[in-house]
């Protein structure tokens, strides 16, 4: 569906709402390789899951660790392929500069 909608209007920029849709930024830039690309980062998604650690328990609290350094990772190779980045706070601008 994603596929077909791209053929069928030309756009200049790709508003990805939220980290999840970076999905499908692979797929977007193939159709539309001269489009701008914009992340709006709700949340430093990686520091969610590094917060729960200090209320973990074994061995959850090394799986919320694994999970906050995949997402930073994540997060920053996302940074990286898109034009933009909307961030709601200060804090996370801050960040994704920096990154």
């Amino acid at each position: 569906m994603l596929e077909k909608q791209l053929d069928a209007t030309r756009y200049d920029v790709v508003y990805f709402g939220y980290l999840g849709m970076m999905a499908y930024f692979k797929q977007v830039k193939r159709q539309l390789p001269h489009a701008r690309y914009v992340l709006e980062q709700h949340n430093l998604e990686w520091q969610i899951f590094y917060r729960l650690t200090g209320h973990l328990r074994a061995p959850l609290r090394q799986l919320a660790l694994l999970e906050a350094l995949a997402l930073r990772s994540y997060e920053r190779c996302a940074l990286k392929q898109v034009h933009s980045v909307i961030a709601i706070s200060d804090t996370d601008a801050t960040w994704f500069v920096r990154s």
